[in-house]
């Protein structure tokens, strides 16, 4: 390699910039931004040059060097300058201003006697239009980082136009200079070998956010070949990882992880060094990217709660209700094991089986944290799954779940769920309440993300419940205070039917109770009061139906 003292002017005067497919997407965001503009108004005010740092940088065989530079480090600094200067450009009345930045950032192509105008930036990745917009003053979408940091420098200088008026010219040529003077050191790679420019990429010390997971293996995957295959890879298949009908970026990370969790990779490494261990083993980075691909259709279908079947869908809606994270990896396994019609009902039962138990789980484990279920579920389960080809895969789950030590049985369920409270737990009532009710009438399936949870006696106790329930001091309030989150005070109703419930006193809400499409909310029209007594006896009738709604057989 070879390093030359350099000016950030000069270098992107006389170079055109690819920024290849392997680097990751611009993440720079409002912080550092304003480091960069403090850096430069200190620059304008003690007329000293600031250092941008190192730029990284080769020239494939393919391309002439006037033709492309392609960027290994440097494209977050110099995407953002691009953005500065367009905001520059587009903020002051100064036509000199405006054709000088135009001629820096963009090339023309001298044989179109139009002189078409080319932005000297070329990004390989759905980016590139992003950054062209701006550029072009075109249309642009409003929740980029791209539109976010050129709106940043916007505010920026119209304060200062503000706050310079006549001199803002004057103020304008001189951070417009102090952004060509900039300090660079030039780091032209001589080997153009691709691999080891990956190499390269892995061990710089990038400035600003540190490289994700994503971005490392996106790098590995798409870096050692030739440009012309880094641009088939990415278009056939990275980009469709990318792409939010398939899945999208920001899905991007967790489905990586999960996804080496399906192959077994358990301990307690960084998710590319699985990928690293990973295509040890497996080094076609065609098949694996289309195996990702194949995946992550399925990684999107659980997330989204979205597949052609209503009964795998409700169960997924209920799973996500009860915190599934740590059954993603198991979920995934799953979904690319029984991926055939005839397999759907198999699957929605083992979704069904993984609700059961979860809300037994919740109910008497709400104090611990997720370690136990996470190694139970990704290594216990995981690992037989996905070395033996298990016919019945539902019945195989469903006695491991049982004969662990940590399933709730009856006794244990019956005893925490008399004493438990729903407090900020309304999900977790919700999808009980609806399964006592569907076991209850099984003809009966209303999904609970229909539904709403009522308070009989309401989470806030006024003054005419205080008098109807008798209560004289702040000892009695606090025993009702308890008892207004336990299983009997709770009732499902439709989202307008509890608007119009509120608080009112037991005998109205009676009126409102018979018209409810839940009979385990009708029956409490037979109730003449409603206190503590009542609550408690509710609760242990609702006890009961649930030890036999949530049972896992």
């Amino acid at each position: 390699m070879k390093a030359y003292d350099s000016k950030i002017g000069e270098f992107i005067n006389r170079k055109s910039f690819i920024i290849p497919a392997f680097q990751r997407y611009y993440v720079w965001e409002k912080e550092n931004c304003e480091t960069l503009w403090e850096d430069l108004c200190i620059s304008v005010e003690n007329k000293q040059p600031h250092y941008l740092g190192n730029i990284f940088y080769f020239f494939d065989n393919t391309n002439l060097p006037q033709e492309g530079t392609i960027l290994i480090d440097g494209q977050q600094r110099i995407i953002t300058l691009f953005l500065l200067l367009c905001a520059l450009r587009d903020v002051s009345d100064d036509k000199s201003i405006e054709n000088e930045i135009n001629d820096l950032i963009f090339k023309k192509n001298y044989s179109d006697s139009s002189t078409t105008k080319e932005l000297k930036i070329q990004i390989i990745s759905s980016q590139n239009d992003e950054l062209k917009n701006i550029a072009f003053s075109k249309n642009v979408h409003t929740k980029t980082n791209f539109y976010k940091n050129y709106l940043f420098f916007v505010s920026k200088l119209k304060n200062k136009k503000n706050e310079k008026q006549s001199n803002i010219n004057e103020w304008f040529k001189k951070i417009f200079f102090q952004i060509q003077r900039m300090d660079i050191v030039e780091i032209r790679l001589e080997n153009n070998n691709l691999n080891y420019i990956q190499t390269i990429f892995e061990k710089i010390n990038f400035s600003g956010r540190p490289l994700a997971n994503s971005d490392l293996i996106r790098n590995s995957l798409l870096s050692s070949t030739t440009i012309e295959e880094q641009n088939s890879l990415y278009n056939e298949y990275w980009s469709k990882l990318e792409d939010p009908n398939i899945l999208g970026i920001e899905y991007l990370p967790d489905f990586l992880e999960n996804f080496f969790l399906t192959k077994g990779y358990f301990n307690n490494k960084k998710t590319f060094l699985f990928f690293k261990e990973y295509t040890s083993q497996n080094n076609n980075r065609t098949e694996i990217l289309k195996e990702f691909l194949e995946y992550s259709k399925y990684y999107k279908k659980i997330l989204e709660c979205n597949t052609k079947n209503k009964n795998i869908n409700k169960y997924l809606k209920e799973l996500k209700a009860l915190k599934y994270s740590f059954l993603k990896p198991l979920l995934l396994l799953l979904f690319y094991k029984l991926n055939k019609p005839e397999d759907e009902k198999e699957l929605a039962n083992i979704l069904n089986l993984f609700v059961l138990f979860l809300v037994r789980y919740r109910v008497c484990n709400s104090n611990k944290g997720g370690s136990k279920l996470t190694a139970f579920f990704t290594k216990d389960i995981i690992l037989e799954l996905s070395k033996n080809d298990i016919i019945n895969k539902k019945e195989y789950i469903k006695n491991k779940i049982l004969n662990w030590e940590e399933y709730p049985n009856d006794e244990r369920f019956s005893f925490c769920l008399s004493n438990y409270s729903f407090l900020n737990q309304s999900d977790l009532a919700k999808i009980l309440l609806n399964k006592i009710e569907c076991w209850k009438y099984k003809d009966i399936d209303i999904p609970f993300d229909w539904t709403t949870l009522e308070h009989v006696l309401p989470q806030a106790i006024d003054n005419n419940w205080k008098k109807e329930l008798g209560i004289i001091d702040k000892d009695h309030e606090n025993k009702y205070d308890k008892l207004k989150y336990s299983l009997g005070n709770l009732v499902l109703l439709s989202q307008r039917q509890n608007s119009t419930a509120s608080n009112n006193l037991f005998k109205d809400k009676k009126n409102m109770y018979i018209n409810s499409s839940f009979s385990i909310t009708r029956d409490l029209v037979k109730e003449n009061t409603w206190n503590d007594a009542q609550i408690k006896k509710r609760t242990n009738e609702l006890v009961h139906k649930a030890i036999k709604a949530i049972k896992i057989n």
